[in-house]
């Protein structure tokens, strides 16, 4: 099968799990002898503004650069919506669709990628599967998630208008987008700190006032704009039963579409075949793996910590720069793949206490296939490969659920690459 991935890139310059995810699959599709083609959106050409596609390769991946592609918001909302409209040449995508001759097109994100490809590939008969990774296009971020809530149930053009202000402007954005980005990442995570606190003044200060002179006429067009792209795609591939429901309050086509609920993975998750012996602690060690942020619930774990008891819990996180001590967790920092087996030792029981409606969360699989009991929020969708006893909806209710676990070896058997990628070429046709 000839299959053409849209993704957001390729590391150093692009990183994540949606990264890593289509990647891995790529990888697996090759090795189960699939012909397999990706296109990314790419640098910037400043003498010709225009749409161009570079060919290359990463690894054994043939590739096509998407040079000038429409801007990519992945810090969260849109500030100028034209910029994410502006038309494109659809020949430039039928010329490279008829050089490929896809069998099935497998989209990963709607980021930076016009309409036009969407038109050509139906010009062209081929079938587009899209994978719910994030919310990006029903909303103007990936998270759907502003001012401490989800709005995935409040979707109108004045709060995708209110959760875009804070957005970054096209110009900052296009930085994003320099072949020099890779030696920027620092510079960017210095942006993201100094955007999140702007951000929670705000949402301290503000009441849904309006300090953004767009008119909502403009966010209306861009909706429409991506509804659109979501009539042309053919088939759905909800990687939960969370992000099917998301997608089904905020896409009136959708029951007319095939879809299909898969769970998925990445190469580094899978059934061990070996026991992993915890090393020996006095204290139940809880522990929180991710990135320091409220969506994510950062917060919530460390309101955890104030809950129990600190005679028999320690509360320990990993996964972000440390910038300063809180009281109660001991906090580890990042780490490297490699690393992964040891900290999992140290782990006897992981929370994902996410806010917003995460459409997997593979820190929760992870955990499952290094045989640590994990308690899982209810937002998040990978709780449909947990029992109902490993799931909460607040805190206080997770804390007396800790406090009653026998804590005995759950059923440790993940889904590997292998068997993933086999369900998803049995969906493309």
């Amino acid at each position: 099968m000839r299959i053409l991935h849209y993704t957001l890139g390729f590391p150093p310059a692009r990183s994540g799990g949606l990264v890593g995810y289509a990647f891995d699959v790529m990888n697996e599709q090759i090795n189960q002898g699939n012909e397999v083609y990706a296109l990314f959106p790419g640098g910037l050409n400043f003498i010709n503004r225009k749409m161009q596609i570079k060919s290359g390769s990463f690894s054994n991946i043939k590739t096509f650069e998407l040079i000038n592609s429409l801007p990519l918001p992945i810090f969260g909302g849109i500030k100028t919506p034209a910029d994410f409209m502006v038309p494109t040449s659809k020949m430039l995508f039928i010329n490279l669709l008829k050089k490929i001759k896809p069998d099935v097109i497998h989209i990963h994100t709607l980021m930076g990628i016009p309409k036009e490809f969407f038109s050509a590939a139906k010009s062209e008969g081929i079938t587009i599967v899209f994978t719910s990774h994030d919310y990006f296009g029903l909303a103007p971020d990936p998270s759907f998630y502003y001012n401490k809530k989800s709005y995935d149930q409040d979707n109108t053009d004045a709060y995708w208008k209110k959760a875009s202000e804070n957005a970054y402007s096209t110009k900052k954005l296009r930085i994003f987008q320099l072949k020099f980005y890779p030696v920027i990442r620092k510079l960017i995570k210095k942006i993201k700190t100094i955007s999140s606190k702007k951000q929670e003044r705000f949402q301290k200060n503000s009441n849904f006032n309006d300090n953004n002179d767009i008119p909502d006429s403009e966010y209306k067009l861009l909706r429409n704009y991506y509804k659109d792209i979501f009539s042309l795609i053919d088939k759905y591939h909800f990687n939960s039963t969370v992000a099917k429901k998301v997608y089904e309050n905020n896409l009136e086509e959708l029951p007319k579409k095939e879809y299909k609920i898969i769970s998925i993975t990445n190469k580094d998750i899978y059934t061990h075949q070996k026991v992993l012996f915890k090393t020996e602690s006095k204290k139940i060690r809880i522990a929180y793996v991710g990135p320091n942020e409220y969506f994510k619930g950062f917060y919530e774990f460390i309101k955890l910590s104030k809950l129990l008891d600190a005679e028999k819990y320690e509360f320990h996180t990993y996964g972000y720069n440390v910038a300063s001590s809180i009281e109660g967790i001991v906090q580890h920092g990042k780490y490297n793949r490699n690393q992964i087996a040891n900290i999992y030792r140290n782990i006897d029981v992981l929370v994902v206490p996410s806010k917003w409606k995460e459409t997997f969360g593979l820190v929760a699989l992870e955990g499952k296939a290094y045989q640590t009991p994990v308690f899982i929020s209810n937002n998040v969708g990978s709780k449909d490969l947990f029992e109902s006893a490993n799931r909460f909806n607040m805190i206080e209710e997770l804390t007396e659920k800790i406090e009653k676990y026998t804590y005995l070896k759950q059923g440790k058997h993940v889904k590997n690459i292998t068997e993933h990628v086999e369900e998803l070429l049995s969906f493309y046709v």
